[in-house]
């Protein structure tokens, strides 16, 4: 986690310190901590602008190429996502540190498709290759997840080639039933 967070930093060095430098010196030694008391103040002027402010952050770290149209003032919804997914990093997402893969044998007769984009900062792409991996040794090549690298996508479900792809397995998994 420490050298993602120093990748990030690297990478995108100005749009984390716009991030940053909303959260007063003194509280920012526990970012998620200080924007999750921000999304959930009775303020709601308080709550838009940690809002507006997390959601930028998150579609310009996620996306390949950020829509700066996205990057104004977060809607209400932005503000709701913000306030979920800073409350799950904040909590570990619930799950203790590698439970997936210590738990995948739980799951190896489910047909699954992993799309992961090429150029996903937020998630290692490793990792969707260690689970794959993990997959085929745990099941004896039985069963095998599908995995595909986007070319020209981030973290982003909306960037289109993710969207095409998630929409054709999506299609295959339909006509499966």
């Amino acid at each position: 986690m420490l050298l993602q967070k120093l990748y990030l930093l690297n990478l995108f060095p100005d749009y984390f310190e716009e991030y940053r430098d909303f959260i007063p010196e003194n509280e920012r030694n526990n970012l998620i901590e200080a924007y999750y008391q921000r999304l959930t103040s009775n303020d709601p002027k308080v709550v838009i602008e940690a809002g507006t402010r997390f959601s930028a952050w998150e579609t310009k770290i996620s996306r390949l190429i950020a829509d700066s149209n996205e990057l104004k003032q977060a809607s209400e919804r932005d503000i709701a996502n913000s306030q979920i997914e800073c409350w799950y990093i904040k909590e570990k997402c619930f799950f203790p540190e590698n439970y997936i893969l210590d738990n995948l044998q739980n799951i190896l007769h489910i047909p699954t498709y992993i799309v992961h984009g090429r150029y996903d900062i937020v998630c290692n792409a490793a990792n969707a290759w260690e689970l794959v991996k993990t997959w085929q040794k745990l099941s004896d090549n039985k069963y095998t997840p599908e995995l595909i690298y986007t070319s020209s996508s981030g973290h982003s479900q909306k960037e289109a080639e993710n969207i095409d792809v998630l929409v054709n397995y999506m299609d295959r998994l339909m006509q499966k039933t």
